[in-house]
Order: C-alpha cells, then sequence, then structure tokens
C-alpha cells in the first residue's frame, strides 16, 4: 500500500499544469413529484483543486478533488438541508476552440457532515457510515471562457444524485442547480 502511495504522489507531483476552481450555485431538489412543502433551493459551492488541464489543448482531460456544500430549502425558504462532500471528479472532459470551452465531467463523493435532514438520514449518514454509505454520484457541465491563459470564467450546471432522499419520501434525490464558477490555471 505504501508503494501505491508513493507512486500516485510522484505522479501528481510531477504534473504540469495545476488549478483551482471554486463556484458558486443553486441548489435545490430537481424532482418534480415530491412530499416536501414549497421546495426552494439554497446557495451551495464547491472549491476544487486538480491536475492535467492545459487550456491549449483542443480536446483536453483532467483530474480534481473538490470539497462541495449542496442541499434543499422548504416551507418557502424558512427550513433548510445542507450536506457536505468531499469528492473526486476521474472523468472529466473539455473541448476548447477559439477559448470557448465546453466541458462535462462526473464525480462522487463521500458525504462528511449534514445538517437539518430527517433523523433516518442523519443516523445513516453520520452516525452509521459502513451500514449505508453516504455516497453522492454527481455530473455537470460547465460552459466557459478562457479570459487569458490563467483565468477561465464559465457557467456551469452541477447535480448529484442523494440516494438517502428516498428515505424522505421522495422519488429521487437530485440535487443541484446552475451556478458560475472561476477557475486559476496556476503558473508552475
Amino acid at each position: 500500500m505504501r508503494i501505491l502511495v508513493f507512486c500516485l504522489i510522484f505522479f501528481f507531483a510531477s504534473a504540469d499544469a495545476y488549478f483551482v476552481s471554486a463556484s458558486i450555485q443553486d441548489s435545490r431538489i430537481q424532482t418534480k413529484s415530491n412530499n416536501i412543502y414549497k421546495p426552494g433551493g439554497i446557495c451551495g459551492f464547491s472549491l476544487e483543486g486538480g491536475f492535467f488541464n492545459e487550456p491549449k489543448n483542443i480536446v483536453d482531460y483532467k483530474l480534481s478533488f473538490e470539497l462541495k456544500r449542496f442541499g434543499y430549502s422548504y416551507s418557502n425558504g424558512d427550513k433548510s438541508a445542507s450536506q457536505w462532500s468531499f469528492g473526486i471528479k476521474p472523468l472529466t472532459w473539455s473541448i476548447t476552440y477559439f477559448n470557448v470551452m465546453i466541458e462535462m465531467y462526473g464525480s462522487i463523493g463521500y458525504v462528511f457532515a449534514a445538517s437539518n435532514v430527517d433523523e433516518i438520514t442523519e443516523e445513516y449518514t453520520l452516525y452509521h457510515p459502513l451500514k449505508a454509505p453516504s455516497y453522492v454520484y454527481g455530473y455537470g457541465y460547465r460552459l466557459g471562457y478562457n479570459i487569458n491563459e490563467y483565468i477561465l470564467v464559465a457557467l456551469k450546471m452541477d447535480y448529484q444524485w442523494e440516494p438517502n432522499l428516498r428515505k424522505e419520501g421522495l422519488d429521487g434525490g437530485l440535487i443541484g442547480g446552475w451556478g458560475l464558477s472561476i477557475q486559476w490555471n496556476l503558473p508552475w
């Protein structure tokens, strides 16, 4: 195991295209039929860091790690439920042409904190993760413009499939929405 960890550290340390990204977005339940009274959204955000991003390439691949907050509000915004996850985006592909970038990605994350969720979800998510691990699976898209070789500004659409929301009586657990993203390619 130590050899594998050493190889991964060496592999990532030798990468020459690092980036950091921050996003702010609307986060709400995307299911039409649910039993939550007057559902609404909350302000979700994410911080991301990764490797292998080279905006000069027309077709590019990158790998990143992400810290994310997502959730929803209900009862006309009087109450809200939110979750924090740490995840990886192993499949991020982009196409850049004349500084316009289109990107799509898949992600998997582990929920490590939750607030104002129902008791069953909180029990499984925070206190007994081995009984029902709280993983969220996500996907998303970005449409952006490279202002220069270091800064990208983009519109982002990001969704998470949260399986524990089925316990709250929803048809599905798709949470997410639209937002803005800024990415900085580190000049190393």
